[in-house]
């Protein structure tokens, strides 16, 4: 059975008290009973899911590069191909002026 949007925006505030700062998908990955697939589904990013939770932004310029590489990686998983910079708008928990800021450009990114 699907989790209801409220249980999910109820656990993730649990664990932002929890963390002290908004919780990023590796933190749901490791710390929560929903998995970051669950968030991405109901609520289409992470933005949106921090977002629909009254959570600020995680800070961005702070997120490992590790994080940011594994989103790339889920995309790719997820939709079978290499994913462009619109599928990360429509699809991903980054924006895509984060990869360009960290990596330079987005080719670079990928």
């Amino acid at each position: 059975m699907a989790s209801s949007r409220s249980d999910l925006i109820d656990h993730l505030q649990v664990l932002a008290e929890d963390l002290d700062r908004t919780p990023l998908p590796d933190d749901v990955a490791e710390r929560s009973k929903y998995s970051p697939a669950a968030y991405y589904e109901a609520f289409d990013s992470w933005y949106g899911t921090v977002s629909a939770a009254g959570l600020g932004r995680p800070l961005w310029s702070s997120l490992p590069e590790k994080e940011l590489l594994g989103e790339l990686h889920r995309l790719h998983r997820l939709l079978g191909k290499v994913p462009s910079e619109d599928d990360m708008a429509e699809r991903g928990g980054y924006g895509v002026s984060t990869y360009r800021t960290r990596f330079g450009s987005w080719s670079e990114a990928i």
